[in-house]
């Protein structure tokens, strides 16, 4: 048989399905004004009073009946170019769930309307018009996967070898890329999770971060304010308001401060001791005794090339007793210098830093 004469062939088929399904398609339309008649006989005794809520519910029936036809007919509708490929994809097992749901939802509804009429309500005409569209949809539905499953049946039976292996290599590749789209949903939700993760990872370390440094603000700024009261709780109470490392600290600043200081006026003393040997200072005598005296700006010294013992310590402070302060009374501004080896006993040495002069012996410049 030609292609010339194919053509012919199909389109009666076609158009003999579509007179059969228009046929249908009218006979379901008149079935749902019969569902709508009989299910308006349950309220008979209240229509005999009331014409047009008979009217009323006939009519309500007929439209949902109508509307479960052609939405569930135009829902199924499809364009040509469409057609082969959804026909052989088309999987009539999938809608037994659908139908049964459908039929179940227009059953309970007939149930309501009927009790709902038993009561004169009128609330039984939102009822009516549920349940005939749910049971004309299932209807309709049913019928239309029944015709889809036949024609794809026939089509199957029309196919070549050839086309049937096209149309299988087409199924098996349709699968194919299906899976390694949901692998790549799969990845990309994956990806995703990942980044939101990371991204409250990150905002968990910055917060931490920032909390941190608000805390470690917080602990310097108030260990600051302790260690900068530290004299002042020391000035109130002594050590008691100190803790023990302050009260260390305290103790080592003390002899830090006190080693600083004694070296600052051994290089003093070392560089008077200099100017007294080069000359630059030059001595002045005390009358009556053999006692010179160096002077640089306010401090006065003395060198000490004889023994002293407490006596001569003594009778060395009486020489010198017009240098003391007034307000004080001590030498305040005399130190002496001990050459060498000379001997000063440990009594001599008491007394006169007692009376605030001060000896360092030259030999190696430490205070006696």
């Amino acid at each position: 048989m030609s292609a010339q004469d194919e053509r012919p062939t199909e389109f009666s088929r076609f158009a003999t399905e579509v007179k059969s399904f228009e046929k249908t398609l009218y006979g379901l339309v008149a079935s749902s004004f019969v569902f709508a008649g009989i299910s308006s006989l349950v309220k008979a005794d209240h229509f005999k009073d009331e014409a047009g809520l008979a009217s009323l519910t006939l009519l309500v029936g007929t439209i949902g009946g109508v509307a479960g036809v052609l939405v569930t007919y135009v829902g199924w509708s499809r364009h040509p170019l469409d057609e082969f490929g959804a026909r052989m994809a088309f999987r009539a097992a999938g809608f037994s769930w659908q139908l049964g749901f459908t039929f179940l939802v227009s059953v309970a509804s007939l149930y309501v309307f009927y009790d709902l009429s038993r009561g004169d309500h009128d609330a039984s005409l939102l009822v009516l018009p549920i349940s005939t569209f749910f049971f004309f949809r299932a209807l309709v539905t049913g019928f239309l996967v029944a015709r889809e499953a036949e024609a794809q049946r026939r089509m199957w039976d029309t196919m070549t070898v050839e086309q049937r292996k096209a149309w299988l290599a087409r199924e098996q590749r349709e699968r194919e890329l299906h899976e390694e789209a949901r692998k790549l949903h799969r990845e990309g939700q994956e990806l995703i999770a990942k980044v939101r993760r990371n991204a409250r990872a990150i905002q968990a370390n910055a917060r931490r971060r920032k909390w941190e440094a608000i805390w470690s603000r917080a602990v310097r700024a108030i260990q600051t304010m302790h260690a900068a009261s530290m004299n002042l709780r020391a000035a109130l109470a002594g050590d008691a308001l100190l803790t023990r490392s302050e009260r260390l600290r305290r103790v080592q600043d003390k002899l830090e401060m006190e080693r600083a200081l004694d070296n600052l006026n051994k290089e003093f003393a070392q560089g008077i001791f200099t100017e007294i040997q080069d000359g630059t200072l030059q001595p002045l005598k005390l009358e009556g005794t053999s006692i010179e005296i160096f002077q640089s700006g306010v401090w006065r010294y003395v060198v000490i090339r004889e023994a002293v013992d407490e006596a001569k310590a003594r009778q060395f402070v009486d020489s010198l007793s017009r240098f003391r302060n007034p307000v004080s009374g001590k030498f305040q501004i005399l130190q002496g210098f001990v050459e060498g080896e000379v001997e000063v006993t440990v009594q001599a040495c008491d007394y006169l830093k007692a009376e605030g002069i001060a000896l360092y012996r030259t030999s190696n410049w430490e205070a006696i």
